[in-house]
């Protein structure tokens, strides 16, 4: 199972946490549609401890390929968004 959880801290980041609550490996994917996504840094905590994915990577298409995210971990994306108005939370959250 994958919780989803999202946090707007201005008009330009946004900070998404992807939780795998299962044991397994599990592989999801992130719609960025209205989002304006310029770059984006990935961290990881796992049982073993934090680790950096990438940073300032750019953020290219739709969607966010997350693949390979180990069982009982958490995922922080800090997605920079590019122009003033994106349209994710642009009536409250739906």
């Amino acid at each position: 199972m994958i919780g989803v959880y999202a946090v707007e801290q201005s008009a330009s980041k946004l900070f998404v946490v992807v939780i795998n609550r299962s044991n397994v490996v599990r592989d999801a994917i992130l719609e960025l549609g209205g989002l304006n996504a310029s770059t984006y840094s990935a961290y990881r905590l796992t049982g073993s401890g934090y680790s950096t994915l990438t940073t300032a990577q750019n953020a290219s298409g739709t969607e966010l390929a997350l693949n390979g995210m180990p069982g009982l971990s958490a995922t922080l994306l800090v997605v920079n968004r590019a122009g003033l108005n994106p349209q994710i939370f642009a009536n409250g959250f739906e």
